[in-house]
């Protein structure tokens, strides 16, 4: 069963559910009176046992499903006055049970419906870059666009051979895909812009125009954080590829267990933003933004080409980009790509590099503004680390497995 016919049947299920609220209300003041004719409670006491006990019910349910962020006073009110028909069924002794009941039925078949335009509009979303052959990323609330906007950005400005040049060319353009990630990325539920803007061409075609390409440019974006994450690609005889990514995100995640499975539960809750009116602000039933993205690449049949990812949290999108140019670009081999001397983009002008890259390159990119830092060899955690499978013309596979960290390329 496809993931969104499973939404649609659980959105029937709530709609169900719903309708069966009411008459829940309804029939729940109709028991207590029953059970207390049972019991010989007098008739003097016992619409008023029952008002009372309706009302008790709807505070503790109320206070519940705002613990359970099922919906806000905002939305509760008019919802319960959509409910008051029903509420007027059995008169006062189940109003209050009524509009409640009536209210949390609404508010299901809402949340279903927005579970349903989730689910829809995940396979709606941009996820490759106009450039040919197309990559694929993982849409917001990640930050595989990053990589798709610097590719993009990259055709507009024509990048050639010459080291010095074609690395100032592709930090610019990362910085201002990155400026453009923290400013507008978050669930795509909620933002401000629709993700397919950011990806089109005139519009990136337009911020390359923001590159110098003689100046280190400084636009304005937060600096990383630390993350872990564990990443594995696979490719089988009949040219299926996979390309996985798995991350419990900060140490052991939120060390919450699922009981009896042993799955630790992740806390990249911690990723959202607490500023007012920010696309990755803190807010119910939204998902963070997050940094896991694996990468995929197709022919120009729309075959399976190459699947990739680089580990290391904020390094991930920068290390895509790097991946597709060396080995989709510039034709270096899986293994070749993945050792190669890597940069990073810290914040304004400030670009780390590993020890291993070429004096020549530092000083040229010194010369045009770029504030380099060689980071020590036991830094080389924070340069991520690659895994790639790449098919070849003739359909047999080359897979490369970044020294950086553990790992291995294994065929049987």
């Amino acid at each position: 069963m496809m993931f969104t016919d499973g939404v649609i049947l659980l959105a029937i299920l709530f709609g169900v559910i719903a309708a069966l609220y009411a008459a829940v209300g309804q029939a729940g003041a109709s028991g207590y009176l029953a059970v207390m004719a049972l019991f010989g409670v007098a008739p003097a006491v016992m619409k008023p046992t029952a008002l009372a006990l309706n009302l008790l019910v709807a505070a503790i349910g109320t206070i519940q499903a705002r613990r359970m962020g099922l919906f806000s006073w905002r939305t509760f009110y008019p919802f319960a006055v959509l409910g008051f028909p029903f509420s007027l069924i059995g008169g006062a002794v189940h109003l209050p049970a009524n509009i409640y009941y009536s209210a949390v039925g609404e508010i299901l078949l809402l949340s279903a419906a927005q579970m349903l335009r989730m689910a829809r509009g995940a396979s709606e979303r941009p996820s490759a870059t106009p450039a040919e052959p197309p990559f694929h990323e993982l849409p917001p609330n990640g930050q595989g666009i990053a990589t798709l906007m610097t590719l993009g950005m990259l055709d507009a400005l024509g990048v050639g051979t010459a080291p010095v040049e074609t690395t100032h060319l592709v930090i610019e353009a990362t910085k201002l895909a990155l400026a453009d990630l923290d400013e507008f990325v978050g669930d795509p539920d909620t933002m401000s812009i629709d993700p397919r803007s950011l990806l089109d061409p005139a519009y990136l075609a337009e911020r390359a125009k923001e590159v110098d390409p003689g100046k280190a440019g400084l636009p304005s974006f937060k600096g990383p954080k630390p993350g872990g994450t564990v990443y594995l690609s696979a490719a089988d005889a009949q040219g299926r590829m996979v390309s996985f990514i798995q991350s419990n995100y900060m140490g052991f995640g939120s060390g919450v267990v699922v009981p009896g499975t042993g799955i630790s539960l992740q806390n990249r809750g911690t990723s959202f933003s607490l500023k007012p009116g920010h696309a990755n602000q803190v807010g119910p039933r939204k998902r963070p933004f997050h940094t896991i993205i694996p990468g995929f690449a197709m022919d120009a049949a729309g075959a399976p080409l190459m699947s990739f990812g680089v580990m290391g949290g904020p390094m991930q999108a920068q290390g895509h980009t790097q991946m597709v140019l060396r080995t989709l670009k510039y034709r270096q081999g899986p293994q070749a790509a993945a050792d190669a001397p890597r940069w990073r983009v810290v914040s304004g002008r400030k670009v780390a590099v590993e020890p291993s890259v070429g004096p020549e390159l530092l000083e040229g990119l010194k010369a045009l503004g770029h504030e380099i830092v060689v980071e020590p060899p036991e830094a080389v955690f924070a340069f991520g680390g690659a895994q790639l499978i790449l098919r070849g013309e003739d359909g047999a596979y080359v897979g490369g497995s970044d020294s950086r960290k553990d790992g291995q390329v294994a065929a049987f």
